[in-house]
Parts: C-alpha cells; structure tokens; sequence
C-alpha cells in the first residue's frame, strides 16, 4: 500500500501542497476509495484455512499483517447482520488488536495511584513530559519509591509514528532508500522522539531505521509554553511556591535543551565514529564487552541507519538472568565504560535500559547515540574528583564559579558547604541525598549544565542496575570482577 501511494501521481503532485487543509481534503477521499475497496469476489467464511466454531482466528492473523488478499467477505455491504456470536468474537479481536496498538483504553472506575495518573498524563503529554519524568528525581527528590516504580516504564510507552509517515520522512531526508532497501520492515519500538523500523537491505543485510517523529519539535515548543503558562498560573495562585515555580520553569528550559540537541544530526557519522573507538573492546575483568553497531555511511538530518544487533536490551533483565547472563559483570562492564568515557570526553547522554543491548556472545551494544555529551577538561577533571571521591573545596570552587552569576556569588560558601556532601552521598549510592543537594543548589543559584545534569542521571541508572545485579551500587560494580 505505501509503495502504491508513493508512486501514484495524483498522490506525487500533492506532496507540494502547503496548505494542511487543502491537503487533508484532497487527500482523504483518494485514501478513502484505495483503502475501502469492495472485494472483486465473495468467498464463503466457512472455505477460509483458519476458519473454526467461533470463526474469527483468521481474523487475528489478518490484524497482525498477514494475508489480508485472502479474506472475501460474503455480501460485505452487510457484515453487520452476521450472526450475533461472531459478531462479539470479532469484536473482541479487534479490540484486543487496537489495545496492543495503543489505540484503545478500557474506561475504568478504578482510582488511579499518583503515579499512574502522572504516567498516564505524560505519555498523552508527549516528549517533554517523558523527558521530564526522567529527571523527576532531580526535581522532586524525595518521590515515594513506589512511585517510581510506577512511573518507570513510562518511557517507551510512545508509540511513536505510523509505517507511512516514517517511510515519508525517510524518503525526505534519502531520496535513493528503495534503491538500496528491498522492505521497511517491522516497527521494532517507539519513543517520545523517534520510532525505529527493521529494514531489509537489497543485498539481505537486516538495519534498523531510528526515524524522527513529524514535528517533533514544533509540538515541544507548544507543549513547553502551555506548561510554562500553568506553572505561572499555578504560582500566581500561590499554589506553588516562588522557588518551585523557577525550579519547574528551568526543569522545562532544560529539557528542550535536551530535545533539541538530540534532535540535532549534524557531525554525527564524525563523533560516532570517535566514541567507538573509545568505547568498543571486552572487559577482562567480566568477560563482558561493549561495542557499537555499524552505521550507514551517509550524514542524515532526520533519520539514522544501522546494523540490526540481535539480543536483548536491559528492560528485559529477568529473561537474561535466566539465559545465563551475569547482570553483575554487566553492571561492572557499564561501570568502568562509563567513567572511561568520561575520561576521553565524550559520553553516551542517554542512559536508561532501553538503550542498551545484550547479545548471546556478551557484547553490550549502545543503541540511540545521537547526543553525545562532549566534556571539556575542566568537566573531565571535576566529575572524575566527584565520582572517586575525591573532590576538594578548592577544585570545587574553581570549577563552579563558572556557573554561578554575580549576583549569586555570595552564596558560593554555603554552595560549597552543600556540595562538599556529595562524594559521600554517591559512594554510598544515595541518590536521593544527591538530588537533595542538586536542588539545594539550584535554589543558591547554581546554573547547573545539561550535560552534568544526564551524566548524574547516567551514573544513578548505573548504580540502579549494580544493586539491582546484587552489588553495593555503582562503586561495587566498579571493583566488580569474575
């Protein structure tokens, strides 16, 4: 069906429109009359191969992809005077299909815990509310633990683009795709700024496609403002406090930050190229290594190609475990490749379980690299001095006038006297105190950067992981060793 629309010319001219209801008008009746073609012959349910007493198991088939030339319904105009009990079966298949899609919820009188609601709001909210799910500790550090549980699946829960939509911008952005491609395949997972598509190669080589989502950051933009307008009503209102109010209004600043940097390709082949030199190799202290895949030799602005990795990613823990795999050697592996990646200035910025694949001969690839976290020797020095703990007053104080403003240098001493607790804080793994101390900071008036604001997000992922494996947190899977 999409080969067919991208090479119909009524379809062809249309794409130089720029008017979206002129489009959308002149478009849904062509749509409408490909898509809803009566059958040319009618064949009897009872003849269908998957046919049996409830006669809907073809169905499914159908719904997932299969054979859809093949169901003829018997005088189709009247599908719905098909016996009741058919009619509730089908039903029910299609519903279980559009759930599976994301496209339908079952109303509910059940009270939603805050965590669900929270959940539930962000992911209909988009990229910027799973992007600020994900630095919420950092923002509310003391959140109950349950609901983080609650809230941490939330952010894969997007589903993303539709199939022609993706092959729209891929044809965008590689006009050739189909002279090397031979199938946009299956769509593999989604997120709040890309989906990713299984792609078949001419020449059988399987990649997948991270294609950026129509919009994106347009509709970041226009979420952020509506945010930023009900914190200051909320403020105004007096319902949230002064401090509150700026500490969500730079939450919000910085997570577009961080979507627009990620949403930006340029020199990607370059530094992707650089940070796999650095990071690809085995741990001789696990047996484990880490690698990255293959990507396609072409600079794209909204799509990137890479070799398929088959395994599983990290989100999938229990089903390692019982593979064999040793999730403490993994957690060490990732331990010791995140500070080397420090100290080489140049950092993998997003660091959550679904980024991460395991393979059956113990390679840990690192999947979604767009952003990248370039660290400048001043970084390098400082984080390495706050991870070890090591950190003195004096390297401390050097370091963060550069993010203090005039007016706020008077509270560098009670900064100092606050951040001088975190080496303690993290190598005992409290990253609760840690974000405490963060938010103490902001609020004495500390820009803190983005990128040190993910690599604390990345080495609490880290130290999650390590205890999770058995460890005693990330300085556990640090000194780790088989």
């Amino acid at each position: 069906m999409i080969r067919f629309i991208r090479d119909w010319p009524p379809l062809c001219g249309l794409k130089g429109v720029a008017n979206w209801q002129e489009l959308f008008f002149a478009i849904t009746p062509i749509l409408s009359e490909q898509i809803a073609l009566p059958p040319e012959e009618s064949t009897p349910w009872t003849s269908l191969p998957a046919y049996d007493s409830y006669r809907y198991s073809y169905l499914i088939k159908i719904n997932d992809g299969g054979e859809i030339s093949k169901l003829k319904l018997v005088q189709p105009h009247l599908w719905w005077q098909r016996e009741q009990k058919e009619a509730i079966a089908t039903e029910k298949v299609a519903r279980a299909w559009l759930q599976k899609q994301g496209l339908w919820h079952e109303p509910t009188t059940e009270k939603l815990s805050p965590g669900q609601m929270v959940k539930s709001i962000a992911v209909s909210g988009g990229a910027l509310f799973v992007r600020l799910l994900q630095l919420l500790p950092q923002i509310l550090p003391d959140l109950p633990t349950d609901f983080e549980a609650s809230i941490s699946d939330a952010y894969d829960s997007l589903r993303g683009q539709s199939k022609m939509a993706a092959e729209e911008t891929i044809l965008g952005d590689f006009p050739e795709f189909w002279d090397v491609a031979d199938e946009l395949g299956e769509r593999l997972g989604g997120g709040s700024l890309m989906t990713v598509y299984e792609v078949l190669m001419k020449d059988g080589a399987e990649y997948v496609a991270r294609v950026a989502n129509p919009n994106i950051l347009h509709r970041v933009e226009e979420t952020a403002e509506i945010l930023r307008s009900l914190v200051r009503s909320l403020n105004s209102n007096r319902d949230l406090s002064d401090i509150d109010a700026a500490n969500v209004q730079n939450a919000i600043g910085m997570v577009c930050e961080w979507i627009r940097e990620e949403m930006d390709f340029s020199g990607f082949l370059q530094a992707d190229s650089e940070f796999a030199q650095n990071v690809t190799g085995r741990d001789d202290r696990t047996g484990y290594g880490v690698m990255v895949p293959e990507v396609y030799q072409r600079e794209f602005k909204r799509i990137q190609l890479e070799r398929k990795i088959a395994g599983k990613n990290l989100t999938e823990w229990k089903a390692l475990q019982n593979e064999g795999h040793n999730m403490a050697a993994v957690a060490g592996t990732l331990a010791r490749s995140f500070l080397t990646q420090i100290q080489t200035g140049i950092v993998q910025s997003d660091w959550h379980a679904g980024n991460f694949r395991l393979t059956d001969d113990k390679n840990i690839a690192i999947l979604d690299r767009t952003h990248k976290l370039r660290l400048n020797v001043q970084d390098q020095d400082f984080l390495m001095k706050v991870f070890s703990g090591t950190l003195d007053e004096a390297a401390a104080m050097t370091y963060l006038v550069n993010f203090l403003s005039p007016e706020d240098m008077a509270n560098l001493p009670e900064l100092l006297a606050s951040l001088s607790q975190m080496p303690a804080a993290l190598a005992v793994g409290d990253m609760r105190q840690v974000n405490r101390l963060l938010l103490t900071s902001r609020r004495l008036g500390l820009k803190i950067p983005l990128k040190l604001t993910l690599l604390l997000r990345g080495y609490d992922t880290i130290d999650r992981w390590a205890r999770k494996a058995g460890l005693s947190g990330f300085a556990g899977a640090l000194n780790y060793s088989i």
